[in-house]
């Protein structure tokens, strides 16, 4: 990884570019991301948490038809509780996982996530699928498994909305992980 966006991220104006909580799908929106999963999770349990669903990535499955589609999830969409950001740059990127109260990767199977390695150098916490090949992370307690499951997701985020304090120290480990394992210097 190169450190210079990290450094200049860091050394910089951390606020988030967007004025709600939120958690953070970030990647290329296709089917084998498990975003549907994702989507209809958040929007059965929306109700009972605070955060945001928000979406960066080039959209190649139409997934913003999905919502439209979707009465509750296009009432999500209009109150802005479901925001489709598109393809986002490497500064505003950084900012988004930074701010993230977490990132959400349900994969069906992944190579090695670059999305997974920024969140966890940014102390953002990671919760993904084992087919994110992150085996290693989740037996350090550095990232919360999940599985592709809509109402086990609706369960992963009632548990970050309910748990804060957990949640961040999972962030904290995961970050730890990624600076002894990853060097960036």
């Amino acid at each position: 990884l190169d450190p210079k966006p990290f450094n200049s991220v860091l050394a910089g104006d951390l606020r988030s570019p967007l004025n709600n909580e939120y958690i953070l799908f970030l990647g290329r929106l296709d089917k084998a991301k498990g975003l549907d999963y994702l989507i209809e999770s958040f929007g059965n349990v929306a109700d009972k948490v605070s955060f945001d669903l928000v979406i960066a990535g080039p959209d190649q499955a139409n997934y913003q038809s999905l919502v439209n589609e979707s009465k509750k999830l296009n009432v999500l969409e209009k109150n802005g509780r479901i925001k489709f950001l598109g393809s986002v740059a490497s500064t505003k990127k950084l900012l988004l996982i930074y701010n993230a109260k977490a990132f959400f990767l349900p994969s069906v199977g992944e190579g090695f996530s670059m999305a997974i390695l920024e969140s966890l150098f940014l102390g953002c916490p990671v919760f993904a699928t084992r087919e994110c090949n992150i085996s290693e992370i989740f037996k350090k307690k550095a990232a919360v498994e999940i599985y592709r499951n809509i109402s086990k997701i609706e369960l992963s985020l009632l548990y970050l909305y309910n748990n804060p304090k957990s949640i961040r120290e999972v962030g904290a480990r995961g970050r730890e992980y990624a600076q002894k394992k990853y060097d960036i210097k």
